[in-house]
């Protein structure tokens, strides 16, 4: 006992003290906690990508791993900022680039303190609300982080950890990145959030939300950082076939491109029908290579008839629209604008009939009507918005105009171009509908996102 006193006394603590103390480069000791996790093997040598990375040295979560031997890709939008970073981490790959979600110019605001520089607008205004000394502000071409760790990340590489402090703008990089080919064993992100919240209260934090739902768990936390680990039973299974069906809504169907376009176009950027996804696929099955169309209603769906049918002929009742289609036009598309009882009646003045008729403007009763008159046997009529039937009478009696005409209703619910939630689009065959397949005898194949 005496001994134990004698060893814990004030003099032999302070000689003693430089075996109690823990290197770090943290701002709060993230690189101590982090490099816990891999105590079992003191020999291994990782891989890091530290996004908004401002200093080698100060606040640096990874310097500690860079110093055992670890090397990896560090980023940040900061002028100037990887001068140090090549005296530094000469063996790091070092980018002065701005990262976010999409590739766009974005206005960068820095600080007197560099460890507050961001591309928040919201965030910097409240900073120098607050007293934080704004020094300047500058436009900043960003890019894709998935396009950066394609082209710079070691070929077979597993990432280890990737840290990311860009100052508010964290959680735009996590839902923007591709989890499905890169899923790291750690994640480090900045939360201001939750500084001071109780843990209990995280579930309220977006991006712990976002990384629940795809199979990370909060392994620690210290005040301004959140500490995430891959859980691979979890992601093997249930997160991992959840990312892979995002991933394909969001890439092969290409949702994603099209909501950043605001126009309705493939995985090529080719341009496709506003319909939901579902009946886009039923349609891709057929050969209309001999087949008239007939639109109540223009826009991608034009082009989209006009690459697979023979002609593909329409009514449009805006002009500003209907000029924007005909500039564009190909031969063998041809249209009309009209309005009121010209645009339902426009059909009934074409010769003959037609194979398709596409419903999706104005007036779509009447529209149905009018289409009967001009279907011709075998074929089909497309009737978009169909969910519509309970909130307006214009749609019910489309509807049942078109189910009293003895077609059969196949109806495709699901996601679309665009739109960030679900409708339906009808497709009403003839009782002797008889397109063939342009697959041969079997359909479907080639649908998006099978295995």
């Amino acid at each position: 006992m005496e001994e134990q006193v004698k060893y814990m006394n004030e003099d032999n603590l302070t000689k003693k003290k430089c075996e109690f103390s823990m290197e770090t480069y943290s701002q709060d000791g993230e690189d101590v906690v982090l490099a816990s996790f891999f105590d079992d093997n003191h020999e291994y040598k990782g891989f890091y990508v530290d996004i908004g990375a401002l200093h080698p040295l100060r606040f640096s979560n990874t310097q500690l791993f860079y110093k055992k031997g670890w090397r990896g890709l560090n980023i940040d939008a900061t002028p100037g900022s990887m001068n140090e970073f090549k005296i530094h981490r000469p063996d790091d790959t070092n980018l002065e680039i701005g990262v976010s979600s999409s590739a766009r110019e974005l206005k960068f605001y820095s600080f007197k303190e560099p460890a507050l520089n961001s591309f928040d607008q919201q965030l910097s205004e409240d900073r120098i609300k607050k007293g934080c000394e704004l020094i300047d502000t500058q436009i900043i071409k960003s890019h894709l982080i998935n396009e950066i760790l394609e082209k710079y990340l070691p070929v077979g590489k597993e990432i280890d950890f990737i840290n990311i402090d860009i100052e508010g703008f964290e959680s735009e990089i996590i839902k923007g990145l591709d989890w499905v080919k890169y899923s790291p064993r750690f994640l480090l992100v900045e939360s201001l959030n939750s500084k001071n919240a109780d843990l209990m209260e995280l579930c309220d934090d977006d991006v712990y939300r976002f990384l629940s739902n795809i199979g990370y768990v909060v392994v620690a936390k210290t005040f301004r950082t959140l500490i995430f680990k891959r859980d691979d039973l979890n992601l093997n299974s249930v997160g991992k076939k959840f990312l892979r069906a995002v991933a394909i809504l969001a890439n092969k169907y290409a949702l994603k491109k099209s909501m950043k376009m605001g126009k309705c176009v493939d995985e090529n950027g080719e341009m496709i029908p506003w319909y939901t996804y579902p009946a886009i696929e039923y349609i891709k099955q057929f050969d209309f290579s001999d087949k008239r169309v007939f639109e109540f209603g223009s826009g991608s769906s034009s082009f989209f008839w006009s690459r697979i049918a023979k002609e593909v002929v329409g009514v449009e009742d805006n002009k500003e629209w209907y000029d924007s289609i005909v500039e564009r036009k190909r031969k063998n598309m041809r249209f009309v604008c009209r309005e009121g009882e010209d645009y339902y009646k426009r059909i009934l003045v074409e010769k003959d009939k037609f194979d398709v008729i596409i419903i999706d403007g104005k007036q779509r009763d009447k529209c149905c009507e009018s289409a009967l008159k001009k279907l011709k046997d075998g074929g089909m009529i497309i009737l978009d918005n169909s969910e519509r039937v309970l909130k307006y009478e214009e749609y019910s009696k489309a509807v049942s105009i078109l189910k009293n005409a003895n077609l059969i209703q196949v109806d495709f619910c699901g996601f679309g171009p665009i739109n960030d939630y679900t409708w339906a689009t009808s497709i009403f065959l003839t009782r002797d509908f008889n397109f063939k397949s342009k697959n041969g005898p079997f359909q479907p194949v080639n649908i998006i996102g099978q295995m």
